[in-house]
């Protein structure tokens, strides 16, 4: 199984390189389940209610974090083992699913970039980040 991590905070183009990637039939993107509500043009996430979340079975799930209060996950079956899975992702979830798939090829990337066009409610949001040396490539996504 192949698995490509996208790390970086909002804004940085995580989403957007996930979504082009996954155009190519050899990629699947993995869409985290989230009890948050929908952001207009959003496609990234599969939404569930609060109540649905909570009979999410334990033993089903690779990955799981809460950010601003909202839950996430993702579950062992949405992984296709033919496909380049494309997976975005903070910093625990990058070592849950090394975890979880301990051998398959993973590549891990950290996006920066100097200057986010998120609105406000976006920016203030908290994601755990790795360090440059927990992934495998940093890429600086400044458009120069």
């Amino acid at each position: 199984m192949k698995i490509l991590l996208l790390c970086g905070e909002s804004g940085v183009g995580k989403s957007s390189i996930a979504y082009e990637l996954s155009k190519d039939p050899d990629y699947s993107l993995i869409r985290s389940i989230t009890d948050r509500p929908r952001r207009p043009q959003e496609i990234d996430h599969l939404f569930v209610s609060a109540e649905n979340m909570n009979f999410v079975p334990i033993k089903d799930i690779v990955t799981y974090t809460k950010i601003n209060g909202y839950r996430y996950c993702t579950l062992y079956r949405q992984f296709d083992r033919k496909k380049i899975n494309v997976y975005v992702v903070d910093a625990p979830g990058i070592k849950d699913v090394y975890a979880a798939f301990p051998k398959a090829e993973i590549v891990s990337v950290l996006i920066k970039r100097k200057k986010v066009y998120i609105d406000s409610k976006r920016k203030k949001r908290i994601i755990q980040l790795p360090k440059q040396d927990e992934v495998t490539f940093c890429i600086h996504n400044d458009n120069t």
